[in-house]
């Protein structure tokens, strides 16, 4: 159960730092709906990617990014610490493909 917890934890801040980075881009009227983040990040500690849903002129849209740790950590164990320091990026490519989408 806490590795649930932390997972979806994380994931909300993924939703939430997604849509601040896609505004910064320059997408005002876009809304980030949810993130799969899959569940080897959390409990294996391996460098992933992910995937945003996004909502765009009442159509939803997907977009991969790359979540990486900052640090080391023994998978499984974890989970049970806050040490989860991690980095979010959306490669400059995949930000000129979700131009064609506008």
């Amino acid at each position: 159960m806490v590795g649930q917890y932390v997972h979806s934890q994380i994931e909300e801040e993924l939703i939430n730092k997604s849509e601040e980075i896609l505004k910064e881009e320059g997408y005002k009227d876009i809304k980030v709906v949810g993130f799969n983040l899959p569940y080897s990040f959390t409990y294996l500690f391996e460098n992933v990617e992910g995937e945003v849903f996004f909502e765009m002129d009442g159509m939803v849209e997907n977009l991969n990014v790359n979540v990486k740790h900052r640090s080391n950590n023994i998978p499984l164990l974890g989970v049970f610490t806050s040490d989860y320091e991690y980095v979010m990026e959306i490669p400059s490519l995949r930000l000129m493909n979700l131009f064609n989408l506008i």
